[in-house]
């Protein structure tokens, strides 16, 4: 309900198809997109236990900017290039991929109007990471 009511207003405001939602049944704290095929964000049931509302909201406005900048298709690509000339895109494929997490990450706070729930978010996803 909250995801996919979240989900769709705010694909509404980037004027990008809604992606389905899907839960993982899986403890560790993970979200990701693909975008290639049908748009679809996956987040674990250990993500959503972990977080609160405005934390999810902020994990969900990061994956909805990879979506709108097609940025799986962007990965795949620059995957695809590893294989046939994996030295010449390693720096360049680095510097895409960390810049487009950098901008997903700056359109949540920008949406939020603060970055205390992104960080809040990640600070917690860490911490079960290092246990």
């Amino acid at each position: 309900g909250f995801f996919k009511d979240f989900v769709s207003k705010e694909s509404g405001k980037l004027s990008i198809k809604e992606p389905e939602i899907y839960s993982l049944n899986e403890i560790k704290p993970v979200a990701y997109s693909i975008t290639n095929l049908k748009p679809s964000i996956f987040v674990s049931a250990g993500l959503s236990e972990l977080l609160k509302r405005k934390e999810m909201e902020a994990v969900l406005l990061h994956e909805l900017y990879h979506h709108k900048n097609k940025a799986g298709l962007m990965k795949f690509s620059i995957n695809a290039l590893k294989l046939f000339t994996p030295l010449a895109t390693f720096a360049c494929a680095s510097r895409s991929l960390e810049k487009e997490e950098i901008d997903a990450d700056s359109y949540a706070i920008l949406m939020q109007k603060t970055d205390k729930h992104l960080k809040s978010a990640k600070h917690k996803i860490n911490k079960f990471n290092l246990n």
